[in-house]
């Protein structure tokens, strides 16, 4: 028999969207509706009607108060149903819908809308307002089966790609612009001032003026903007929504940054009229872009990918890839702006050359605590041993030997990335305020590019948070992952709960629970141990704590049958109880990255995550382990 036979979830790397990661296992389905009368046909026998509402027309009303609407739809509890409902009509006010005591929608305008509830308890489908006044029409209620997993985290993150290039995990959508390689005899650009177009690219000789499309942005909308600059001779250069912030730009090179629509928009190239611009541009490119909530397939080291979970960390370094900036402060050396292809695939690469003992760049303001600082690296040419760290806590490199030394408090490490660049980090603590330095500290001459500076209050790096010039520093939230209403693919009674992981330096969980704390099969990670944990009613049945390193990669399954329960780890038993308390049909209902009830989230690296519907023998567990 195959593994698979029984397997009812199966979260790997796969495809997302935003807010959501999608399981292999099992293709979503929809039940029968469990609604009568959506439609609401007379005479009404199937729903109850408040004062207040009104059933004719194939539609119900809402003239009065805030009275509820409801028909009962016997929803089972810990299950997840599509709500499909159409507000024909909108005068003012809040509708709220509710289903089985989950948490209600609510909706302000008209149109057919789409949303899922998980119940917690049996029950109604209700509708009822905030002093809600229009109609609805088309009800649907639905069970949907499925282990795709919601995904929180309400910003943007980056990772490694499959190209080995450091990114924002984002889902592009569709090209907004015409001729953005300017064909000879293109109509879908305004011209003025000198501005000519020839040879596919847009040219200027001293200009401030301005060439421009029209386009169908959304207000609050973001939109990611690129383009190429090229026969560069002076001046400087915009590419922008009408009423957007001029980001200034100069030199030959590929550009990219984000903007936010305000409104249906005009996209202005521009020269600055204070350094008039003499140059090229091509490879104009405006497309939506959503990066919030985007979960994360991440390649570093190479080979299979995995998802990627982090806390909350802050980059403390207003200006992480611009060390041109007055934000650093010079030590002797020299420092060019944007030289050398960088990590993220764009000439965006400073080139930092050094000539003696303490050349840098150091920035000041920094107190007490315990900090990572990370910077990506790739020699140029010559020698050199570039220190990173505050006062005598700090690691060092030598570019040529790749060997990292350590000073103070100071735990240095290194990971390879693409073509010649490694990311140089180190961990330190220090007990007073100080300045956080980058400095070469022999008497070796050389040139090194750097890119990707970060500083963050913790033990250890976590993936790069770009910083282009906010003082407080730039917040990536902490990523969460959870499915609830999934009781129909739980087998509370027995089965095999499977994960291959890497943990980060963390305490952490991963559950299958009833949403609480107290009913949940699972694993704690520590740094250095795996707690395998059954618990019934607040009390363990099951629970073998192992002294492991978790923070490299691992194979654990738990397996509970009915009141008998194994743990194993890469393939070898770690104990067992063969008369235990079990948990009765239908009490697991959720799959969390968490303790079971959104505390001690999980984080690390998750390549295989699978739920089993039966127990499997100790032979097929020592397969899967293994």
């Amino acid at each position: 028999m195959s593994l698979l036979d029984d397997v009812s979830i199966v979260v790997t790397p796969n495809g997302y969207k935003a807010g959501e990661l999608y399981a292999v296992v099992p293709v979503p389905t929809e039940g029968a509706d469990v609604i009568v009368d959506g439609d609401f046909p007379l005479p009404n026998v199937n729903w109850t009607v408040a004062s207040g509402w009104d059933i004719a027309d194939n539609e119900a009303t809402c003239s009065s108060g805030n009275s509820t609407l409801s028909q009962d739809v016997s929803a089972e509890i810990g299950k997840q149903y599509k709500v499909t409902v159409n507000i024909t009509e909108y005068t003012s006010g809040i509708l709220y819908i509710d289903l089985g005591g989950s948490s209600a929608q609510t909706f302000t305008s008209t149109g057919n809308k789409t949303f899922y509830l998980t119940t917690t308890s049996t029950g109604l489908l209700r509708f009822y307002g905030g002093s809600f006044r229009g109609s609805i029409s088309n009800i649907s209620v639905k069970e949907y089966t499925a282990a795709d997993m919601d995904v929180t985290r309400a910003t943007a993150a980056t990772r490694v790609d499959e190209a080995g290039l450091v990114n924002y995990a984002e889902i592009v959508g569709s090209e907004e612009i015409t001729d953005g390689d300017f064909p000879t005899g293109t109509t879908a650009w305004n011209m003025g001032g000198s501005w000519s177009i020839d040879n596919n690219k847009a040219s200027a000789t001293s200009e401030g003026g301005s060439i421009y499309q029209n386009i169908a942005s959304v207000s609050g909308t973001q939109y990611k903007i690129s383009f190429e600059l090229l026969d560069y001779v002076s001046g400087e250069i915009t590419v922008k929504f009408l009423d957007g912030t001029s980001v200034w730009f100069s030199g030959d090179g590929s550009y990219e940054y984000i903007v936010t629509a305000s409104s249906s928009q005009t996209l202005f190239i521009d020269g600055r009229g204070s350094q008039l611009f003499t140059g090229s541009i091509t490879n104009v490119s405006v497309k939506e872009v959503t990066r919030d909530n985007v979960p994360r397939i991440d390649y570093t080291g190479g080979g299979c990918p995995h998802i990627l979970a982090e806390p909350q960390r802050r980059n403390l370094l207003t200006y992480s890839e611009d060390f041109t900036q007055s934000f650093w402060v010079s030590n002797g050396g020299s420092m060019t702006a944007d030289t050398t292809i960088s990590p993220d695939g764009l000439l965006s690469a400073d080139s930092f050359s050094y000539t003696s003992n303490g050349n840098g760049v150091y920035t000041s303001g920094f107190s007490a605590n315990t900090y990572t600082a990370s910077i990506y690296i790739k020699k140029i040419s010559g020698n050199g041993l570039i220190r990173i760290g505050m006062g005598s806590d700090n690691s060092k490199l030598d570019i040529n030997t790749l060997i990292v030394t350590n000073q103070g408090t100071g735990v240095g490490s290194l990971v390879v990335m693409q073509d010649g660049w490694y990311r140089f980090s180190t961990t330190f603590t220090t007990s007073s305020s100080t300045s956080f330095n980058i400095y070469n500290i022999n008497t070796n001459t050389g040139v090194v590019a750097i890119w990707g500076a970060q500083l963050e209050v913790g033990s250890y790096a976590t993936s790069y948070i770009p910083n282009f010039g906010t003082a407080l520093g730039v917040t990536r939230n902490q990523d969460q992952f959870s499915r609830d209403g999934i009781s129909s693919l739980i087998n509370s009674e027995e089965g095999v709960l499977f994960v291959e992981i890497s943990a980060l330096p963390e305490t952490g969980r991963i559950s299958l629970s009833d949403g609480t704390t107290s009913n949940r099969i699972g694993f704690k990670f520590t740094p250095t141990n795996i707690d395998f944990q059954y618990r019934v009613g607040g009390s363990y049945s099951y629970r073998v704590d192992i002294n492991v390193d978790t923070t490299v990669n691992n194979k654990i399954a738990i397996s509970f049958d009915n009141g008998s329960f194994v743990g194993y780890l890469n393939g070898s038993p770690i104990g067992s109880v063969v008369s235990g308390t079990s948990f009765s049909a239908n009490t697991l209902h959720s799959l969390v990255l968490n303790d079971g009830a959104s505390a001690d989230s999980f984080y690390g690296k998750v390549k295989q995550l699978q739920v089993y519907s039966t127990s499997l023998s100790d032979t097929q567990l020592a397969a899967l382990t293994s």
